[in-house]
């Protein structure tokens, strides 16, 4: 007999028969909620798939341009010259290729092309300055000549280091410092 506080005592044979109630009740609700459950994290990895492929796909498809009505299949060859317009003026790629080689930087070459200049123009301006500049570095009596010369190691202005004393200190040099 277990003794309780109270007005009132149980048997203990009252509280088995209760706990294995219990038990049986919990072991005929526990597979339930596991089935439940399992069946609940399958769907749920069956979602995540699907959508996870759906993505798969979209990206995969690459989106191609709309016929514009003008008679061209999106493409030909020649889809794209039906956006060129013939009234602006613009240079061609064997054009830009020639003036980059001659010096030009893509933001010059913007720009003159948005002033219409023709690019043989600046080729023969760009051949000009390129010949001055040659005869002006060539000649030894110029002042560019001799600042050139003057920058490399052919040609540098005569460097005066100070004198050795014995025993003296200059700068960051300690001369004659026992070790």
């Amino acid at each position: 007999m277990i003794h309780k506080q109270g007005a009132e005592y149980k048997d203990s044979s009252e509280i088995e028969q209760a706990v294995q109630e219990d038990e049986a009740a919990r072991k005929k609700t526990t597979p339930v909620i596991v089935v439940l459950g399992v069946i609940a994290a399958f769907v749920s990895i069956l979602l995540a798939v699907y959508f996870c492929m759906q993505l798969i796909k979209q990206s995969s498809v690459p989106e191609q341009p709309t016929d514009s009505g003008v008679g061209t299949v999106v493409g030909d060859d020649d889809y794209w010259s039906q956006f060129d317009d013939p009234e602006t003026f613009s240079y061609t790629d064997e054009e830009k290729q020639q003036l980059r080689a001659w010096g030009y930087t893509g933001d010059e070459i913007e720009k003159k092309q948005s002033e219409e200049v023709p690019a043989s123009e600046l080729i023969a301006q760009s051949k000009k300055e390129q010949e001055e500049a040659r005869a002006t570095l060539s000649n030894p009596e110029s002042p560019e000549y001799q600042a050139l010369l003057n920058n490399t190691w052919l040609g540098p202005q005569a460097i005066t280091l100070p004198a050795y004393v014995e025993g003296v200190t200059e700068g960051p040099i300690y001369y004659d410092t026992p070790i």
